[in-house]
């Protein structure tokens, strides 16, 4: 994914605070299928964003899941996406992928 595309992306979710969105995309990288949801909430995201996400990996034949947020994980969403091998990127996630761009998010996916 090339940097510049990925940092505006991410800075979209992290500056918009104003109401809960969310939006999946599947992209190739690496040679790998990816499903990514972008989650922006104002409180903490919980299983739903999981189950969500690991029903796209399903649908779309990835072979990976990741939910991004500018917020924090409940511990069940945590422990789910640990037990079903979901990248989980919170705000502090996000920042290091604003700040390091691609290199970051491509550590993520290796």
């Amino acid at each position: 994914m090339n940097s510049d595309r990925l940092k505006r992306s991410m800075q979209k979710l992290k500056s918009n605070k104003n109401y809960e969105h969310w939006k999946t995309v599947c992209l190739n990288l690496k040679r790998r299928k990816t499903v990514i949801q972008a989650k922006n909430y104002q409180g903490t995201v919980g299983n739903k964003a999981i189950q969500e996400v690991i029903s796209a990996k399903i649908l779309y034949k990835c072979d990976i899941a990741m939910v991004i947020t500018n917020s924090f994980y409940t511990t069940n969403a945590i422990k789910t996406a640990n037990a079903s091998g979901v990248i989980l990127v919170d705000r502090n996630g996000l920042e290091k992928i604003l700040s390091e761009g691609s290199m970051y998010f491509n550590s993520l996916v290796s």
